[in-house]
């Protein structure tokens, strides 16, 4: 009868250290998404150079998206040649309509490269994985010589406000 209150005793115990190992497996497990957006987890960001990622999108034509995500005065005056006007206060309404698939890359481009990091971190939080961040920005784009769209600077006689300007650039290798 002793041995049979041994093996019950032993029994709850290991059921309690069980369970309170559960519990800590469960409060570890939410803790570390949280820990990723502390200054004890840098966040990972896949970043490109324009020029490559200009080059990534001529051979995978259908294989992205590609987003500005200045404000659109912004992006009218000037913008990467391929890419879509998406203000970073739209992605609240737009994100969960976006891809999540690794076969289709999002692209996101600001002015310097803060912003639309900004933007990757708020999409990379709702779980998206198919991102690339370029860097530099527009600026860095424009100053490389990537294709852009711009509204020109001097007037011209057939100017339009409708009609903007395509400067394109040579294709790198």
């Amino acid at each position: 009868m002793n041995k049979i209150k041994q093996h019950i005793v032993s029994y709850k115990v290991h059921y309690v250290i069980g369970i309170g190992l559960f519990i800590f497996g469960i409060f570890t497990t939410l803790s570390l998404d949280v820990l990723r957006y502390t200054k004890y987890v840098e966040p990972r960001m896949v970043e490109v150079d324009p020029r490559v990622a200009y080059q990534e999108m001529l051979n995978d034509k259908d294989g992205y998206l590609f987003f500005d995500v200045r404000s659109i005065g912004e992006y009218n005056n000037l913008h990467a040649s391929s890419s879509t006007s998406v203000p970073i206060a739209q992605l609240y309404d737009k994100w969960q309509t976006l891809p999540r698939s690794k076969d289709t890359k999002i692209y996101l481009i600001c002015t310097s490269g803060r912003l639309a990091a900004v933007a990757y971190g708020y999409l990379q939080l709702h779980g998206y994985r198919n991102l690339v961040h370029v860097t530099g920005g527009i600026q860095n784009w424009a100053t490389l010589n990537v294709p852009v769209v711009a509204k020109p600077i001097f007037l011209d006689p057939d100017f339009t406000a409708d009609k903007p300007v395509v400067i394109p650039a040579p294709i790198v290798n």
